[in-house]
């Protein structure tokens, strides 16, 4: 272990040259602010891919965003530092305290069936036991309020998917973690159909006004929208003995049952086409789209990135693409073959792209990543998640049940300007 003065070292150095690189990319990305605003000012409704001063704008805000993607760097170094003390020094590093809170909130969702009333009921009657009629009503297990925080809080689905990690019988088939929850704005509603307004034009007149004189209008349109609360639901079938079996049944429940529907939903706020029962995804509705070129997939995200800051007038805050493309990306080299990330292989594959949050999943389709501020992505949560289980057609004789699980909720992009698609990352 280092010694403590050397330790101590280190970890100033660190936190100096990350405030140092904090101060400098807000520097330089107020100075790209300022210079789009006043771009923008001079070329009214002109869209910002079209602008002639683009890849000036660009540029500018791709120095202030090295300063940041260095910055980033760094953080994850110093708390790599401290985790590496810490459990040197016998203190267990606080991720590993969070995951196991998620583990037993997890746990816990599936034990909510096993002890509620209508499960102990059924276990009392013995009818899980004998050839009788298994009946059991619908059980909350999940209130519309932790729906909701459990939706802004599981980065990556451990709050609600806990795996089997039994290998033999069964072992469960790969899945994708839920990733894009946490960045979206989740709130709650009692209606069917939730109205919700969309500003089509916002024309901003603000100016300095001499003594006497009459200031000039601004124009901002709203238009009523409205979005439709869906049902998502899921059944699967099982034997009546595995519902007799506790344990096994809560990780069906924790595993698969909720964490179909939560995969669902990310798929839906993602790519739903808007017909039928789908939701009105981010791709369908974001505001532009940069196609790769003959630029790098580094460049032509940052590209993105700039169509959002100078369209929405605000910052990102994550990028998301298929894992096959985030490669593409930390492989990227120069001429001279270096790499363009500037790491080499001995160091670790960065957690963030141009010093912003990545999101790396099978979610996103191959070759198109998505840039935006998800923050302006709406879900409403109408109802809590329930689980109900009873018998289809011949299941009775068969010895078998069915389960279901289903919440209910509403999808909307309320500024499309948020968010910009990358296409053909992988064309070559």
């Amino acid at each position: 272990m280092a010694a403590p003065h050397a330790l101590e070292a280190d970890v100033k150095e660190l936190r100096a040259e990350i405030g140092r690189l904090a101060s400098e990319h807000a520097t330089k990305y107020d100075a790209a602010e300022r210079f789009a605003a006043s771009v923008k000012e001079k070329n009214p409704g002109v869209p910002a891919f079209e602008l002639a001063e683009f890849d000036e704008i660009d540029e500018m805000y791709t120095a202030a965003d090295q300063a940041k993607d260095r910055q980033a760097d760094l953080t994850a170094k110093l708390a790599k530092v401290l985790s590496h003390a810490g459990r040197e020094s016998g203190g267990a590093p606080a991720d590993v305290m969070a995951s196991g809170a998620d583990q037993n909130r997890a746990e816990s969702i599936g034990g909510r069936l096993v002890a509620s009333d209508e499960y102990r009921s059924l276990r009392a009657s013995g009818a899980l036991e004998s050839s009788g009629r298994v009946h059991m009503p619908h059980v909350e297990v999940a209130s519309r309020g932790e729906v909701m925080s459990w939706l802004a809080a599981a980065s990556d689905g451990a709050g609600l998917i806990t795996p089997d990690e039994r290998r033999f019988p069964p072992s469960p088939m790969p899945r994708r973690s839920v990733r894009l929850l946490d960045l979206i704005t989740v709130a709650a509603t009692d209606s069917p159909l939730v109205e919700w307004a969309k500003q089509t034009t916002r024309t901003q007149a603000a100016a300095g006004v001499a003594p006497g004189t009459a200031s000039a209008e601004s124009t901002y349109v709203w238009e009523k929208r409205t979005a439709t609360v869906r049902r998502i639901a899921h059944h699967t079938t099982v034997l009546k003995s595995q519902l007799a079996d506790e344990a096994r049944m809560a990780s069906e429940i924790n595993s698969e049952l909720l964490g179909g529907v939560l995969l669902h939903t990310e798929a839906q706020i993602l790519g739903g086409g808007g017909t039928g029962e789908d939701f009105d995804g981010i791709i369908g509705e974001a505001g532009d789209d940069q196609p790769r070129g003959s630029d790098t997939v580094p460049d032509a995200s940052h590209k993105a990135m700039t169509l959002v800051r100078v369209a929405l007038e605000d910052d990102i805050t994550a990028i998301g693409m298929h894992p096959n493309d985030y490669e593409r990306l930390v492989l990227s080299k120069n001429l001279d073959g270096t790499y363009l990330t500037g790491r080499g292989i001995h160091e670790s594959t960065p957690s963030t792209v141009w010093g912003y949050p990545g999101i790396v999943s099978t979610v996103f389709t191959e070759g198109q990543a998505v840039v935006g501020n998800w923050r302006h992505a709406y879900l409403w949560v109408r109802s809590g998640v329930t689980l109900s289980t009873g018998y289809i057609n011949e299941q009775l004789i068969e010895d078998m049940l069915t389960m279901q699980a289903e919440y209910r909720g509403a999808f909307a992009v309320k500024r499309g300007e948020a968010f910009a698609t990358v296409s053909d990352l992988d064309v070559e």
